[in-house]
């Protein structure tokens, strides 16, 4: 088995390790190994409308979901989980949300020192760069990534913040900046008709140097632990096992589903159940699998007449896809170059009602727990 010995390992290349890596490696000092379990990329990653073609692709997407239960009504929920360099950054809607501001702030409430939106808020604007009219009190303009205000205008557009505003709910030109409720146009993670995923903006600059490895196609199949302290991790690529040490730190990196699975194959979690699967047990620690916080995506859908001809699915039918297919070619600019929803509405309906209601109803808590890995598909690699 080959074994190779770096600072610093990071397991999953996504929104976080490869932010990490690009960070990590930065200064040339240290030599870091990344191991992502998903391929490089995928052709309709680059696109933005090619996110539709990645939802429920099992190239890119890990295709999770949660199990049915009376909140859902026996329904299984899909938890897409990106599956190539860049993690979920290269097959989401892309548009960017930093989120409400008094969520980080009772973050912060309940303990979490550095968490409020007045301490969050400098990281945010450092790591973006903003192209569109706003505050640079709010936002940043020479950060890596590369955030894109919609400029797009039409009908169904003009019609939609029309109706918002006479039932009193008004226009908002940046929904991440000083107010948040209202309604307004997408900001997304889009440049010159690309998708900018993290692998775009953080692994793509920092390929070339030297002290960064990046290994794609390695799944993560342990933690090697020597007296309660990570020394390493065993990863496999292509059927071929190999053992990877740091000197420094390893950082798990997988989402918020890999993650917790990682640990627990590695014998970190809650006794009982690890050795009801036959796990050993290397550390006890209860909350591993536990508590998982997400929330609903509700999508409501009208038919517009076919007549009208203001869709893209007007727009791309028929002749209609060749010339748009000509047009991304020659300017990256059509319905190829943009994501499907362009407008974006956040509401209470009376103050404070917002906050109440992602307190009691709208965040379900999930067992993250996977104990047994799926083998990638020797299709998926191709």
């Amino acid at each position: 088995m080959e074994k190779q010995i770096f600072d610093y390992i990071v397991v999953g290349a996504g929104s976080a390790g490869s932010v990490l890596a690009n960070r990590l490696s930065s200064d040339g000092k240290y030599r870091v190994l990344v191991l992502e379990a998903g391929r490089e990329s995928h052709p309709w990653s680059r696109i933005p409308i090619g996110f539709a073609k990645l939802i429920e692709n099992s190239a890119a997407n890990w295709l999770y979901s949660s199990e049915p239960d009376e909140g859902t009504g026996q329904r299984r929920i899909p938890i897409p989980r990106g599956k190539l360099l860049g993690g979920s950054s290269s097959i989401n809607g892309m548009v960017f949300v930093r989120g409400q501001s008094h969520d980080y702030d009772s973050w912060a409430q309940l303990g979490n020192r550095g968490w409020s939106y007045r301490e969050v808020l400098p990281i945010f604007r450092d790591m973006e760069s903003y192209q569109g009219d706003a505050s640079d009190e709010y936002r940043g303009r020479g950060g890596p990534l590369k955030v894109t205000e919609s400029n797009e205008s039409g009908a169904i557009y003009d019609a939609l913040i029309k109706a918002a505003g006479e039932v009193g709910i008004a226009y908002t030109k940046d929904y991440n900046g000083a107010v948040q409720d209202g309604i307004g146009m997408t900001q997304t993670t889009i440049r010159g008709g690309r998708r900018m995923s993290t692998a775009v903006c953080y692994l793509d600059p920092a390929r070339r140097r030297p002290n960064l490895t990046i290994q794609a196609n390695a799944l993560t199949e342990c933690l090697l632990i020597e007296s309660k302290r990570c020394i390493g991790v065993r990863y496999n690529v292509n059927g071929q096992p190999h053992e990877a040490r740091a000197n420094r730190e390893v950082v798990v990196s997988a989402g918020s589903i890999n993650s917790p699975q990682l640990l627990e194959l590695s014998g970190i979690g809650q006794p009982e159940l690890l050795k009801s699967v036959g796990i050993e047990v290397r550390h006890e620690l209860k909350g591993v699998g536990e508590n998982l916080r997400d929330h609903y995506s509700p999508r409501m859908k009208w038919t517009v007449p076919l007549s009208l001809g203001m869709t893209y699915n007007d727009k791309a039918r028929g002749l209609g896809l060749c010339w748009q297919a000509l047009k991304y070619v020659l300017t990256h600019k059509g319905c190829l170059a943009c994501r499907r929803r362009r407008s974006v509405l956040m509401f209470a309906p009376a103050p404070g009602w917002m906050r109440r209601t992602l307190r009691s109803r709208g965040f379900r808590s999930w067992s993250a727990r996977i104990l047994s890995w799926r083998k990638i598909p020797a299709s998926s690699r191709s």
